[in-house]
């Protein structure tokens, strides 16, 4: 997208969150290249971004906006190190915010609730010629690890190592060609769909783009809602949309957001809408990705 962005070698470039998705590498080298453009073409930049530490790398100047309004502008270094508006402040504390740990969970003292045992996924590669045979795609490699009741396990890696990939898989959405995966006890590669719907009811998904996990001609109760199917008993019309307004005001949000399209919310909006659906059904197990 920076490559198209680019290609005409514009006064103006106009990054709107350029390295939300990206790891911390990635993101470096982006953040590097779009320094190098602006000085080497002599290219303005506005950047958007709600992550003050790659601001205060990058911008000479700060705006500052709350609920559509300026509450602060200026040099980048004298309108942090000031702070002169409440909200500024607030900024501040948030980003450098580290939140209060509970008591650390003590690995082994509970049965696994996942249990991954040396998973792979292997895809066909990429036919380059009618002579030579295609080299597989090894996506994922002998991969093992549980997660207990209560506990959360972090899977950190670059960019394009499998983590999604791997997601996909404990969630069912995807079939390893090699390994096996339980959920409390029970394994369920392998298992066909209508099998895999117990399952299903205890674990939900934070998709990794907001934007594509969303049906654009639905409204936010039916979207939060699609979980629900899963469970043995449906709730009543009334008590569906108590659950959307508890869902959403745990979440951030409010009861009026119910009746809006996705396209009316921000990027970081509708990323709480995706937290919402994940959450309301109360599952056992929540991949955030």
């Amino acid at each position: 997208v920076i490559a198209i962005a680019c290609a005409l070698k514009p006064k103006l470039l106009i990054a709107d969150e350029p390295t939300t998705a990206l790891d911390v590498v990635l993101q470096a080298q982006i953040l590097d290249l779009l320094r190098d453009l602006v000085r080497e073409n002599r290219m303005g930049l506005l950047l958007i971004s709600h992550d003050l530490a790659v601001v205060t790398e990058m911008a000479d100047r700060l705006t500052i906006l709350r609920r559509g309004e300026v509450t602060e502008a200026g040099e980048t270094a004298r309108t942090l190190s000031e702070q002169q508006h409440p909200y500024t402040r607030e900024l501040a504390l948030a980003s450098m915010h580290v939140p209060a740990r509970p008591k650390p969970h003590l690995a082994g003292s509970a049965k696994p609730l996942l249990d991954v045992e040396g998973v792979g996924r292997v895809y066909p590669g990429r036919r380059i010629s009618l002579l030579r045979p295609t080299e597989p795609i090894r996506a994922v490699d002998d991969v093992s690890l549980t997660i207990e009741p209560a506990q959360s396990v972090a899977l950190v890696g670059r960019s394009g190592c499998g983590k999604s990939t791997l997601a996909r898989m404990i969630l069912a959405l995807d079939k390893p060609t090699e390994g096996t995966i339980r959920f409390r006890g029970e394994a369920i590669t392998g298992k066909p769909e209508q099998a895999l719907r117990p399952a299903r009811r205890d674990m939900q998904v934070v998709f990794q783009d907001p934007y594509g996990s969303f049906d654009p001609r639905q409204k936010v109760e039916k979207l939060v809602t699609e979980p629900l199917h899963l469970l043995e008993k449906q709730p009543a019309k009334a008590e569906r949309r108590e659950m959307v307004a508890n869902a959403l005001h745990e979440v951030g949000l409010g009861p009026r957001d119910m009746d809006k399209y996705p396209h009316e919310f921000s990027g970081g909006q509708r990323q709480r809408l995706s937290i919402a659906r994940a959450i309301i059904t109360r599952p056992k197990l929540v991949v955030a990705d």
